[in-house]
């Protein structure tokens, strides 16, 4: 369990980066590491292929609020305005809250009195934050630590101490390579085989 009140503004904008970058977006930017964002934390692009070898593209903004209440009205109308200088065709809020259906309600109503800008608006909630991190869990630690890897200090020895199992027996998945050096940097979630089979994820810190 993530506890919101501890993670930094800066780890949180840097996590959804990398979460977009997991699914798929590209010509990612992040604005927010400058001090000065101007209403985009994160910015993207969607790519949309299409018959024929066509293809169109979309931009995208993130908008990410470490907010520990859920934010006012008036707090996400000014969120918005800010963003509609830079001609999105998206602005989305990341929130580590589930809004209330009234919230939910007056994006809607607000995205259709903004049509002539052209500019689509949505939420990614808590909910949608914790599906995010059970997928990749690897980005858990960029909001604890600011990072995603961890140092394996000892492959052998951290093989025994979380599986269990010999260590002749158990292989890191590391890319198509056998084994990890002394000191390496290996992502946090660790798959682990045994003769082919999978046995496992290392989730908690290698020392």
């Amino acid at each position: 369990m993530i506890d919101w009140k501890q993670v930094d503004p800066r780890n949180f904008e840097k996590f959804v980066y990398h979460a977009i970058g997991r699914v798929g977006f590209k010509n990612r930017k992040w604005f927010g590491r400058g001090g000065s964002d101007k209403g985009r934390d994160v910015c993207a692009t969607w790519y949309e292929n299409l018959p024929f070898g066509l293809a169109y593209e979309k931009k995208w903004i993130f908008q990410c609020k470490r907010w520990k209440r859920v934010p006012t009205n008036l707090q996400i109308y000014e969120e918005i305005t800010k963003a509609i200088e830079h001609e999105a065709d998206h602005w989305v809020m990341v929130i580590p809250l589930d809004p209330p259906s009234n919230l939910i309600d007056y994006i809607s109503n607000l995205e259709k009195k903004l049509q002539r800008e052209g500019i689509k608006l949505g939420i990614i909630p808590l909910a949608q934050i914790e599906e995010i991190l059970h997928t990749y869990p690897e980005l858990r630690n960029i909001l604890i630590e600011g990072n995603c890897f961890l140092q394996a200090k000892n492959a052998e020895k951290c093989k025994k101490k979380y599986i269990g199992l010999p260590a002749q027996d158990l292989r890191f998945q590391t890319g198509g390579r056998g084994r990890l050096d002394r000191g390496e940097s290996v992502p946090q979630s660790i798959a682990l085989s045994r003769k082919g089979q999978d046995v496992g994820v290392v989730n908690q810190a290698i020392h």
